[in-house]
């Protein structure tokens, strides 16, 4: 029920400023207010340059610490390895129940 109702009001909100209602600022605030995901290039490109400099991050961190592997214990090398099979698939499954969801 909640979400029919986001989807209402993600569709008033333009129309309201249109016919002088609510400014674009107030429409602004709603929308942060109740959470409204707004479809938009700069968000689009937010999110790429996020995922970019994790996987950046990531890569640098994986490639020193594989110069080292040969030093670190079984069990340490056992748990990075699931950690880095597991992880994408968690993130992977939570990003679809979040999109599923709203």
């Amino acid at each position: 029920m909640r979400h029919n109702y986001l989807d209402w009001l993600k569709q008033q909100l333009p129309m309201w400023v249109h016919d002088g209602l609510i400014t674009q600022d107030q429409a602004y605030q709603l929308s942060r207010f109740y959470q409204l995901r707004v479809d938009s290039a700069k968000q689009t490109v937010s999110v790429l340059l996020k995922m970019i400099l994790w996987g950046l991050g990531i890569g640098i961190a994986l490639f020193v610490m594989m110069l080292y592997w040969g030093h670190f214990s079984s069990q340490f090398r056992l748990v990075v390895t699931l950690l880095s099979l597991g992880s994408p698939l968690v993130w992977g499954v939570w990003a679809l129940w979040d999109r599923l969801r709203s």
